[in-house]
């Protein structure tokens, strides 16, 4: 069984003891010089047996990370749909599905669930304060895995929007906020999306979490990153729109400003979000069916 205690150890902030292990690693080796070949055997022993120790803890940690927030994720969809209290044939059906990757969802879901996935926008991102931590994937390809998720779930029919927000902590299985939004669609007005950056500067004697992780991911002489945040925003009649923040932040080195650099794939992605939205809100205003 999946044990929870796992996540919240991931996202634990573990002070770096690299150099200490290697320190007494090399103590050994030097004892070994000058007295026996055990010292030498022990040192080397000594330096794998602890990175094996933390390599089998960090993937164990990671696997409960992605376990619990696939449940997490699928459970809140069900949340979500039992506040709109709405029959699930009244919802319109979404082309979502680069929206989000299933993978973010517990697999094997009931005929219920497998309907909901098709009929809601579910959309992940973070609140303005979040951890994370940088993990190398096979092939050498990085990704984040983030506490809290800021998660919205939209659900559309005939003639409402419907939204379900809440920021999501998975080291505790807890909701730290939760918000329902019910609007018709006569009032929404238009749907897009926003980028804003921030640059930080990485303070070369600083050891906090975030530069640690900064440093494990674009080197340990980074010295200053440019973070990207993402929203879908839907603007309404009353001058009050609605902010939802999407995907992953992302994270680049700053000595490269952003028109030097290719465009994001998520930038199109997240536009394609917007454009789904808007033309399904715009045929149900035109009384057309949804294709």
């Amino acid at each position: 069984m999946m044990d929870r205690q796992k996540v919240k150890d991931f996202f634990e902030f573990k002070k770096d003891n690299t150099k200490l292990y290697v320190g007494l690693g090399i103590i050994f080796l030097l004892l070994g010089f000058a007295l026996f070949l055990s010292f030498i055997l022990s040192g080397v022993f000594f330096w794998l047996a602890y990175r094996e120790k933390e390599k089998k803890s960090d993937n164990s940690e990671l696997e409960a990370v992605r376990f619990f927030k696939q449940k997490d994720v699928s459970n809140l969809l069900d949340r979500a749909f039992k506040k709109a209290n709405v029959d699930i044939d009244d919802l319109v059906d979404f082309e979502a599905s680069d929206m989000l990757d299933f993978d973010e969802l517990e697999g094997n879901p009931s005929n219920t669930q497998d309907k909901l996935r098709r009929k809601s926008f579910i959309l992940l991102g973070t609140p303005d304060n979040f951890r994370f931590r940088a993990v190398k994937e096979a092939g050498g390809m990085r990704s984040l895995e983030i506490n809290p998720w800021r998660v919205t779930i939209l659900f559309l029919t005939q003639s409402q929007l419907i939204g379900y927000e809440a920021e999501l902590d998975i080291t505790r299985g807890d909701l730290n906020t939760e918000d329902f939004h019910r609007m018709f669609l006569k009032d929404v007005v238009q749907i897009g999306t926003s980028t804003k950056s921030k640059r930080i500067e990485i303070d070369p004697k600083a050891r906090d979490e975030a530069t640690v992780e900064y440093r494990e991911m674009f080197g340990p002489n980074i010295k200053e990153v440019v973070r990207r945040f993402h929203f879908v925003n839907i603007s309404k009649t009353d001058g009050q729109p609605l902010t939802f923040p999407i995907g992953v932040p992302e994270s680049r080195d700053g000595t490269v400003g952003a028109l030097d650099m290719e465009s994001s794939d998520e930038d199109a992605r997240y536009m394609r979000i917007a454009q789904e939205m808007s033309q399904r809100i715009d045929e149900m205003k035109r009384g057309l069916p949804a294709a």
